[in-house]
């Protein structure tokens, strides 16, 4: 999805719920039924690895095998991994964060928890997503970024997918958050950064 396309998304409503496939649906049906034909192309890049490092067409991947050489430079700092701990409690914990992501939320929250790195995730879109993502199903969206502090991203694409080490019991999230962000200069029109690492910027 364009920078632009991805800002239109906030005009509208909350997206309903995806829906949801029986069990016993193929990885790719789970992918397919949630990551739309417009999404951005390094999004979709990761989902079609996700399905690619599958250890068995029914089974899913773990991180060993996601080899992060397999993966554009360009895409690397919009990446990011959380960890799934079950006991006591289902709760999630940052293990890594693209620099994409550190400059988005003004600091590294690596080895922290969500619930604690961010008040409001329990009460969140985002927690149900995970919890989702946990059972083995892929999420997807986009719309205004939840736990950014840096006010000048506007918008944001996510894609969450489940790892496994055994191949059925998530212990790990992998996902891509892209941005759009907005720096408009007194008097100016309002830009687009794209890419902030690259600072590769374009006009609405």
């Amino acid at each position: 999805m364009s920078p632009p396309a991805m800002l239109s998304a906030l005009d509208e409503p909350e997206p309903a719920a995806p829906p949801r496939v029986p069990p016993e649906a193929g990885l790719e049906a789970r992918l397919a039924a949630v990551l739309p034909a417009d999404a951005d192309p390094r999004v979709r890049a990761v989902g079609e690895l996700w399905l690619a490092i599958r250890p068995e067409p029914a089974r899913l991947p773990g991180r060993r095998h996601f080899d992060p050489l397999r993966i554009e430079p360009r895409v690397l700092p919009y990446l990011w991994l959380l960890d799934v701990e079950r006991e006591p409690r289902l709760r999630f914990r940052y293990r890594l964060l693209g620099t994409a992501h550190v400059l988005a939320m003004g600091g590294d929250f690596t080895g922290e928890y969500l619930d604690l790195a961010h008040p409001a995730f329990l009460e969140s879109a985002s927690h149900a997503d995970y919890v989702s993502v946990a059972a083995g199903y892929p999420s997807y969206r986009r719309g205004k970024p939840t736990f950014h502090m840096d006010k000048s991203y506007l918008a944001m694409e996510r894609l969450a997918l489940p790892l496994a080490e055994d191949g059925e019991r998530v212990n790990m999230l992998l996902a891509i958050t892209v941005y759009a962000r907005a720096e408009p200069a007194p008097g100016a029109e309002p830009v687009l950064e794209r890419d902030p690492i690259k600072l590769n910027r374009i006009k609405l």
